[in-house]
């Protein structure tokens, strides 16, 4: 009989002899693997999420408000400063109060044309993009506020139906997400967009003086502060106040949604780690003596360590393996709704990593390796072959 065979056989003839103890095994390294996945996964859910976001809406490195009544002079002056790589057009904002579906919302109300910006194209997820008489608005707003295409949202004394949702990176997520607020202390809030021309109407309607929203792309997108600080200095500003927001805050107040959750799940997943390996140990000692009568059987037979450790390790290493697959599977459906910040992002979460899947494998093979050796010692049970005493010991037998 060749050895894989024998392995075979005697996995099988366990498997069908004590099948709870299986069970019990498989789900103990499931959670364990699960837990691990869910914990990697949330270390950079946000950022992975929003560097998605920033590239396929063209996300800008600076956000520039300005109460200037001459917001193309602004403009100008900001696109001679050196360090600019490109920038919108000013695009007019106000700050106001929407409605819908009978529930008052803070928000910012932003006015585009139908062709696309040079910095900041919102993404449309559903519906389609503004058009006159019509309303976008940001999709994790449009969830807070259970709103959907084809409703109706009031903006001053106007009803305008929702012909769209859609993403950007230019604010943080709802509900933060509102950058037309001038100076003073600034509210939660969400984003609409219509065409420039109904948010101009609108504005009028609620009597809100508004601002003008300013998007760049830097030379250096890691040297926001630098610029802010030491190029963009008040004179290139001129008498006009402007304020600016860089990707890096926004990254950051994105992250600070799911602070408080992420203590949770490392401890969450590290007393499930645990409870784990607590109920690996328990079955290792259950198992314990059957797997010391069974080696010294196989050596009794003449079966070497070689084969003596391939029958302890297999059926550990196979259920493992199978568990880790399933870990990795439940972790990566699970984390998405777990560490996503808000519908505002895209998603933050794709299949598991190389990293993630390396450590699934050494926790699988450190998982395989403990269950097969056990306790370090324990009495064998008589071997029938033998008819000399044998002393306490491990996994093999001496004679005396």
């Amino acid at each position: 009989m060749g050895r894989l065979l024998l392995v075979w056989r005697l996995i099988a003839r366990d498997l069908r002899r004590r099948p709870g103890e299986a069970v019990v095994f498989l789900l103990a390294v499931t959670v364990a693997g699960a837990s691990l996945t869910l914990g990697l996964a949330s270390d950079d859910a946000v950022a992975t999420g929003y560097a998605k976001t920033r590239e396929a809406t063209a996300g800008p490195d600076v956000v520039a408000v300005t109460t200037a009544a001459d917001p193309t002079a602004v403009a100008r002056r900001i696109a001679d400063t050196p360090g600019v790589a490109a920038q919108s057009d000013p695009v007019f904002a106000f700050d106001t109060y929407v409605e819908a579906h009978g529930r008052k919302a803070h928000s910012s109300v932003e006015g585009r044309d139908g062709s696309p910006a040079v910095v900041d194209r919102p993404l449309v997820t559903s519906g389609t993009w503004v058009r006159p008489g019509g309303a976008v608005l940001e999709r994790g707003f449009a969830r807070a506020l259970g709103v959907h295409v084809g409703d109706r949202v009031t903006i001053g004394t106007r009803d305008y139906p929702v012909v769209g949702t859609a993403i950007s990176a230019a604010t943080s997520v709802y509900p933060w997400s509102d950058a037309a607020q001038g100076p003073g202390p600034s509210d939660f809030g969400g984003r609409i967009w219509l065409t420039t021309a109904d948010t101009r109407t609108a504005a009028k309607d609620t009597d809100a003086a508004g601002v003008h929203l300013i998007h760049l792309k830097l030379t250096d997108p890691a040297a926001t502060q630098r610029w802010q600080k030491s190029v963009f200095t008040p004179d290139r500003r001129g008498d006009a106040w402007v304020n600016t927001h860089n990707w890096q805050g926004i990254l950051q107040t994105d992250s600070a949604m799911i602070r408080n959750s992420r203590p949770a799940l490392v401890v969450g997943g590290s007393l499930l780690a645990v409870a784990a390996v607590v109920t690996l140990a328990a079955l290792a000692t259950v198992r314990s003596a059957r797997d010391n009568r069974r080696a010294a059987l196989l050596k009794a037979v003449g079966a070497g360590p070689a084969t003596v450790t391939a029958v302890l390790l297999a059926q550990y290493l196979l259920l493992t393996l199978l568990a880790t697959a399933l870990g990795l599977t439940v972790g990566t459906l699970t984390a998405p709704h777990v560490v996503d910040p808000s519908a505002g992002l895209l998603n933050t979460l794709g299949p598991p990593d190389a990293n993630t899947v390396t450590a699934a494998l050494l926790l699988a093979v450190l998982v395989a390796a403990t269950g097969a050796l056990g306790p370090p010692c324990a009495p064998p049970a008589p071997v029938p072959s033998t008819p000399w005493p044998t002393r306490r010991t491990c996994s093999h037998v001496t004679r005396t």
